[in-house]
């Protein structure tokens, strides 16, 4: 058979994602219909900030493995050395191992109920901080095990595993405990959050056992390179989790419990606008790291310019659906209390759009050995960003934050993009040119 070339590769790949998001992303939706529809907006707010702590400590246990395995695997089976991905993985699945017993531990002997009476004051957080401290041990190992698999250019097992077999089994259950009349309520839904990802984790790992002979053959990595590597890409992660769960953590410090629900449902809905650049980020890490290794620069940036204009036309498309229809769309989904969220979804969805259209900038740095600079990108506006969202709830309450936070992630992206163009000479931002998407196309069709 003959072999694909790169753009049916990114094609094949795209659409297997994009089939695969969406049940994902209809996953996720059904699962937050479901628990809001049955449980009270107070322990909506206290689900939804549970699952930011979680997702937080699971970034700082994973110890930035997230691009260090993608990046190691791919690069050392581009140039035909096996081992060395092997002992890299050897390395990195060690120290989460490590990372995610003393971030769970402490979460379990003292941090949790610390947060959960003294921080957030909401005490039905301390009633599961067993099974909170479970869950984040297995979540720090289900991101580089999907990793693995998108370094062997295996789309399709990486998007199912990164959170999407997790949603879809989620949904299934929920709806048959409704089904069979069980009163969901937020101990059950904290535990089966835990069952579900740890069999998606069992699953990734049986279907990982076969590969294991590609990663035997020449080559070997030190720890020390490894780390090197990792330790950047550990600060980005953490502190791009850290921005991310920043604002949920404000709303539930400084406002009322109610509030963190309404901030809960907007965020999930913004990522109908964020989704597609989602499925973008699964399929052109190892494409960056392979391309750039060889030095075909026009042939990467065609592809990631193509992929950004692939990802930002359904972006604007459901952006002008939630600014002009947001408000009912809330009442149906969530029932009518959401529809106080309104403004807030409209704000976010607006400074995602721009995260969308700017492309896979973030990724073409960690892919390209510029993680330190993406790291003090993401330090310096980060840190801006967690200011103005202070003063912005301070003042002006939930709308005050939601504002900072949109031009947050603006001010970002906009230096990412740049700071992309002078290290690399590659431009990543999406076009409405019908000429270039056709020869840029035409182009990867040939290779």
């Amino acid at each position: 058979m003959k072999p694909k070339n790169l753009a049916q590769r990114l094609v094949s790949g795209a659409v297997w994602a994009l089939v695969v998001k969406v049940f994902g992303v209809l996953g996720s939706l059904v699962v937050s219909i479901i628990l809001a529809r049955n449980l009270p907006p107070e322990e909506m707010g206290a689900y939804f900030l549970l699952v930011s702590i979680v997702a937080f400590s699971a970034a700082v246990a994973r110890f930035g493995s997230k691009y260090t395995v993608v990046r190691l695997v791919a690069e050392s089976l581009a140039k035909g050395l096996p081992g060395r991905a092997g002992s890299s993985l050897k390395i990195i699945f060690a120290v989460v191992a490590i990372g995610s017993l003393l971030i769970s531990g402490l979460y379990y002997i003292g941090v949790g109920r610390w947060l959960s009476l003294y921080i957030f004051e909401l005490p039905i957080l301390t009633s599961v901080l067993a099974v909170t401290a479970l869950w984040i041990f297995v979540l720090s190992f289900q991101t580089p095990v999907a990793e693995i698999f998108r370094g062997l250019h295996n789309i399709r097992m990486a998007v199912l595993l990164d959170g999407i077999l997790p949603n879809v089994l989620f949904a299934v259950i929920l709806c048959l405990l409704l089904i069979l009349g069980y009163v969901i309520d937020f101990n059950k839904v904290v535990q089966f959050s835990v069952v579900v990802l740890a069999g998606s984790l069992l699953i990734g790992s049986i279907f990982l056992i076969p590969q294991i002979n590609k990663f035997m053959g020449d080559g070997t990595i030190d720890f020390k390179e490894v780390l090197n590597i990792s330790w950047p890409l550990l600060v980005l992660n953490v502190f791009t989790n850290l921005i991310g769960s920043f604002n949920i953590w404000l709303v539930a410090a400084f406002l009322v419990p109610d509030d963190i629900a309404l901030w809960g449902v907007a965020s999930k809905l913004v990522t109908m606008v964020l989704w597609p650049l989602l499925l973008v980020d699964t399929t052109m890490p190892p494409v960056i790291s392979t391309l750039y290794a060889k030095g075909e620069h026009e042939a990467l940036q065609n592809s990631l310019r193509g992929m950004a204009t692939l990802a930002g036309i359904p972006a604007l498309s459901v952006l002008f659906v939630l600014t002009a229809f947001g408000d009912q769309v809330l009442e149906i989904v969530y029932g009518e209390y959401y529809a106080n969220a309104y403004f807030i979804l409209v704000i976010l969805s607006f400074g995602q759009v721009v995260n969308v259209w700017t492309g896979s900038c973030s990724d073409v740095l960690a892919m390209t050995g510029h993680q330190k600079i993406l790291m003090a990108i993401i330090l310096a506006t980060g840190a801006f960003s967690i200011l103005i969202a202070y003063i912005g709830i301070k003042y002006w309450a939930i709308v005050g934050i939601a504002v900072a936070t949109a031009f947050g992630w603006i001010l970002q992206n906009i230096f990412l993009w740049l700071a992309v163009r002078k290290l690399t000479g590659l431009w990543t931002h999406g076009t409405f040119n019908i000429h270039f998407i056709r020869t840029a196309y035409l182009k990867l069709r040939n290779r």
